[in-house]
């Protein structure tokens, strides 16, 4: 073998490609083998620097909590109660913020009717009396059904107790003392109801001579006010004011000046603040 073919084959196996030979008789050239080519192949692709890829990162995207509407409601309600609270008008008395107070719950404070449970009192009603018991029973219907006129609540009674009005029996007759005890059962509870619904209607009672009373007081502590005052500001003669260690002066108001003071805090007790 001469220079040429060992250079030759020499580069043939750097290559990994063989040089065909002409190989003497009864000898084979061996080729190389594949795998070794994929070997070398894989070495190179570990060998080759590849940036590794950086692996993405989702970020969650943040849960939409939906409003519970009734909640939102609630809140809107008790904000919108604050704030009306906070502006309710103010009443020269108690009697006039009841009067609004019912009108606005729709009660009808102009009817007769209204004004009649001003006076009723129910608890001076003898039940044990057929007239009172009846009245009662009366008052109660009329409550229960305020379309009926006296006619049609007069004929109910009549219906539920018609022994009582009826002249062909007497006390002793069993018709008439069993009417009469439904009458004794039906007028208890009849007072029961009257009680709550004249408790709903009912406005702040009045003590005539109390107020009297009240008034007269004001009107002497207002007395006993105006004469401190005055005596305070007339005897108000004179203010000494120091100017320096050595210097002082003297001040003293005039009559007028006594006046504006005078009236300044009788008008307007809120002065001194």
């Amino acid at each position: 073998m001469n220079l040429e073919e060992l250079v030759a084959k020499d580069l043939a196996a750097r290559s990994g490609f063989a040089v065909k030979e002409d190989a003497p008789e009864g000898e084979t050239v061996e080729q190389p083998v594949e795998e070794e080519v994929k070997q070398e192949s894989s070495l190179i692709e570990e060998t080759t620097d590849t940036p590794p890829q950086e692996e993405k990162v989702e970020t969650p995207e943040p849960e939409v909590i939906e409003p519970n509407l009734d909640d939102v409601r609630a809140q809107l309600r008790e904000e919108l109660v604050k704030e009306y609270e906070g502006q309710k008008p103010s009443f020269a008395n108690e009697t006039i913020a009841k009067l609004n107070e019912l009108a606005t719950s729709g009660i009808d404070i102009d009817s007769p009717d209204f004004w009649k449970w001003q006076y009723t009192d129910v608890d001076k009603y003898d039940i044990s009396n057929t007239h009172q018991a009846l009245e009662l029973r009366r008052l109660e219907l009329e409550l229960e059904n305020p379309n009926l006129n006296e006619k049609q609540i007069a004929r109910l009674l009549k219906r539920s107790y018609s022994a009582l009005f009826d002249e062909s029996y007497d006390a002793q007759d069993t018709e008439y003392q069993e009417a009469m005890e439904d009458l004794s059962i039906d007028a208890t509870r009849s007072v029961t109801k009257l009680k709550k619904h004249k408790e709903s209607v009912q406005l702040p009672k009045v003590d005539l001579q109390q107020k009297e009373q009240n008034e007269s007081d004001a009107k002497a502590a207002q007395e006993a006010f105006l004469k401190d005052v005055r005596q305070n500001v007339q005897s108000y003669t004179e203010e000494p004011i120091k100017l320096d260690k050595n210097l002082e002066i003297k001040y003293i108001p005039s009559d007028d000046t006594k006046k504006f003071v005078e009236s300044s805090i009788v008008n307007n007790q809120t002065w001194f603040v």
